[in-house]
């Protein structure tokens, strides 16, 4: 009975912060009709190498030949770990390769308005035709893990983000509401404190792939 109460709360609680999400992110009223970088190809990740597949795509549209193996190898991980890049990883490998990250990690307070700065960044740098590699949550169940994907743009017309989903097949210019988007953005590491992660992919000189 117990269990079957803190489920039911779980579910009202997150059906809450998705309205509260569409209530407080409204679209800044300066943004453009719609932001798409195209052109940028896809590319299925390998097992945990969600960020390092979003690099490469963004690599290949580039001119770049760098693989997701050769952004794993610029990360320094261990290989007896047996997993993909975290985002502290992930960031060092792209910022080596020669992206400028930016401020990747944004703490917020835990309500769905604080988002607007982090979102508002977001477009800017769209606007500037840079794309950003963010950290989410892979959906909303409970049980979920934290994945990477690419974002390519945003349809004010449909409110809608645009992304590449590196875990599936024919994951290129996927679509997900903005307000779903929002929520599984911020990592909710507390009750009074969220964290936002962000890669910014700009770049112009870029260190050549380099053996493991």
């Amino acid at each position: 009975m117990r269990t079957r109460l803190l489920a039911t709360l779980g579910v009202i609680a997150a059906a809450l912060f998705y309205f509260q999400v569409h209530a407080f992110t409204a679209p800044p009223p300066s943004a453009p009709r719609a932001m798409l970088l195209e052109g940028v190809p896809h590319v299925r990740q390998k097992p945990d190498f969600c960020g390092e597949a979003c690099a490469e795509m963004w690599l290949r549209k580039l001119g770049q030949r760098h693989t997701q193996d050769d952004v794993y190898n610029f990360a320094d991980l261990d290989p007896s770990k047996g997993r993909g890049c975290y985002a502290p990883e992930l960031n060092r490998a792209l910022r080596r390769i020669g992206f400028a990250t930016g401020d990747v990690w944004t703490k917020v307070p835990a309500e769905p308005k604080a988002l607007r700065g982090p979102w508002a960044e977001l477009l800017a740098d769209l606007a500037k035709g840079v794309p950003s590699i963010v950290c989410t949550r892979y959906d909303a169940s409970p049980d979920t893990t934290e994945h990477f994907r690419l974002v390519l743009g945003w349809d004010e017309a449909t409110d809608e983000v645009v992304y590449h989903e590196p875990a599936e097949d024919a994951g290129a210019y996927r679509r997900m509401k903005r307000g779903d988007f929002l929520s599984l953005w911020p990592l909710k590491d507390s009750e009074d404190r969220w964290t936002v992660i962000r890669m910014r992919l700009e770049g112009k000189r870029f260190a050549a792939p380099r053996s493991p």
